[in-house]
């Protein structure tokens, strides 16, 4: 998948990535990053090879001539049934950038503790917020369940569209007025 759920990075040297594959995947199969309107394999190198189990979330190394404002793609290579041939499985494109203001974006952060959970199940997510984030906003802050992939929906989404009512899809940053808020921890 792509490295942030905004679908852009900033322009620096490293990414981390989440990737996930079956459990029957064959031990060969590999990522590329690539330009992404680029079929020619000269320009893409391999990000993550020598995967083992069939999710994880590596580091890979941004080639210079990447690193320019533009858009890339990530492609999960894996061997077709019955041949020795690698045919692109999933692909998942995002935008590097240098702009100022989506780069501050990414210094939030956000992790589930597991992968899946089950309906009903709680969910327990670690967070991080930057430095330059005042007292007020953090009071105002909240995390939220959202459905699709869109970072500004309606965090009751989820419940609604299952015809439940929105109990608890979301959790408040900071508690009350009185509370000391942390510029990192769970909910």
């Amino acid at each position: 998948t792509v490295p942030s759920m905004l679908d852009f990075v900033c322009s620096k040297p490293t990414i981390e990535i989440w990737w996930r594959a079956p459990s029957n995947r064959s031990r060969a199969d590999y990522i590329q990053l690539c330009p992404k309107f680029d079929a020619s394999p000269l320009t893409c190198i391999i990000a993550v090879e020598n995967l083992v189990g069939n999710r994880g979330q590596p580091v890979i190394p941004i080639p210079l001539a990447m690193k320019s404002p533009g858009t890339l793609e990530l492609r999960y290579f894996s061997r077709a049934l019955g041949s020795s041939k690698f045919v692109v499985r999933a692909r998942a494109a995002f935008e590097v950038t240098t702009d100022p203001s989506k780069c501050a974006l990414l210094q939030h952060s956000l992790r589930a503790r597991q992968f899946e959970f089950c309906t009903g199940q709680d969910i327990s997510l670690n967070f991080k917020v930057p430095a330059a984030t005042t007292d007020l906003e953090l009071r105002l802050a909240i995390i939220g369940v959202v459905a699709g992939s869109d970072p500004y929906g309606d965090p009751c989404a989820v419940c609604a569209a299952k015809g439940l009512p929105c109990i608890q899809c979301v959790a408040r940053v900071c508690g009350g007025s009185d509370a000391t808020c942390q510029l990192e921890g769970g909910v």
